[in-house]
């Protein structure tokens, strides 16, 4: 029971603290020092009128400067706040781990007893909460004596910064008199009031820009010193580490150095993949650029071809138109003249005139015969007429 006790006080305790640190955590960016009102001299007033204004432009300066004095303080103080909180915090975290180790092991160690009175664990739980209050007092009374510290130590800073203010003011009223009373080499003239003015200008700038170096050195320490104890407390080990977790790290140990050389051999494969696939890749690579150039040559061979054959297209068209008007013509000519496309016919034609031509020579020869006959028998009619004659 006082242990669930012990506990609920301690997350109580614990909330109280993440309250405090949301309230100390404060936005960074919102802590810059603002640069203080740039200084204007007239260069038409008098030289008292001058030095007048020169004066209350120091007042403002130192004014400024004081301010942001006090802003730098604050920061430097704001950092080593966190740090400590910081700090507070990993020591509150170790001490609520032991704790909890320390309760677990007195949990498993201890017998809860039925039989034992209630009260008595109220007596426990009333005398824990007693020596919380007191706890909580004393707390109190430290914070109450820190913020009587801080005070002083805020009251000694303010003197010691009037003062440091003071013979600033001083020290820049000794150089700007100096630099009124300046006479240049060269000219044999005092210095005017508008290169005073640059000078001042120019030098404030300069420490503005050394509040601001400061300021980053200051964050970057503090950030460092943030990381060291975030290092340190890693490298600690619990001391609620025994030796039987010890070997259980250790057996995982082995496990997992088991799984690295598994993979160590699996990446070795995959190694060996990627090279063969990388040679398969470039000897693919060698092939694909030596059959483009061969396509390439291909390509120019199909131009000349391409080529070639649109012309002998193009002839065969010619030709075809040729042959076209040739067959009409030959068919207009075929058409005037009978026999000459056909060869039949003109065999026929030939092979009756042949025997035309024989009938012919047949019929002079039968002429011929027939004239020799018809004088045999007229000369053997005369004969017989006179044979008649010379018998009568």
């Amino acid at each position: 029971f006082y242990h669930k006790v012990l506990l609920m006080e301690m997350s109580r305790f614990k909330s109280g603290v993440v309250e405090a640190d949301e309230i100390l955590d404060i936005d960074e960016e919102r802590l810059e020092v603002t640069s203080p009102g740039s200084l204007v001299i007239s260069v038409d007033l008098e030289p008292a009128e001058e030095q007048d204004k020169l004066a209350t432009d120091h007042d403002e300066l130192t004014v400024s400067e004081e301010r942001r004095m006090q802003k730098m303080e604050l920061i430097e103080k704001y950092y080593d706040a966190v740090a400590k909180r910081n700090k507070l915090q990993s020591q509150n975290f170790t001490v609520q781990n032991k704790l909890f180790d320390y309760f677990r092991r007195k949990k498993s160690d201890e017998v809860v007893d039925p039989d034992k009175n209630v009260s008595e664990y109220e007596q426990r739980y009333l005398k824990l909460m007693a020596q919380m209050e007191d706890l909580r007092k004393l707390d109190s009374i430290k914070r109450d004596n820190y913020h009587v510290v801080i005070q002083e130590t805020k009251e000694r800073c303010m003197e010691k910064k009037s003062r440091a203010d003071s013979e600033r003011k001083h020290f820049i009223e000794l150089k700007q008199n100096v630099a009124l009373r300046a006479i240049n080499s060269q000219t044999g003239q005092p210095l005017p009031a508008t290169d005073i003015e640059q000078y001042v200008e120019s030098e404030l700038r300069k420490e503005q820009e050394v509040v601001q170096m400061r300021l980053e050195n200051i964050r970057l320490k503090n950030s460092m010193k943030k990381n060291e104890q975030q290092i340190k407390l890693k490298e600690q080990v619990s001391e609620g580490l025994h030796l039987i977790d010890f070997e259980q790290l250790k057996i995982e140990n082995q496990t997992y150095n088991e799984k690295i050389e598994e993979r160590n051999e699996e990446l070795l494969k995959f190694r060996k993949k990627i090279t063969s696939t990388v040679q398969i890749l470039t000897h693919l690579k060698e092939k694909l650029q030596f059959v483009q150039a061969e396509n390439l040559v291909k390509s120019n061979d199909l131009k000349v071809i391409d080529a070639t054959l649109a012309q002998s297209r193009d002839i065969l068209s010619r030709t075809k138109q040729a042959r076209d008007s040739l067959k009409i013509d030959n068919n207009k000519l075929r058409q005037k003249c009978g026999f000459l496309g056909n060869e039949s016919l003109l065999r026929d034609f030939e092979e009756q005139k042949d025997e035309n031509i024989e009938l012919q020579s047949k019929l002079d020869q039968l002429k011929r015969k027939h004239s020799e006959l018809t004088l045999h028998c007229n000369h053997v009619r005369q004969k017989v007429e006179q044979a008649r004659h010379s018998l009568a």
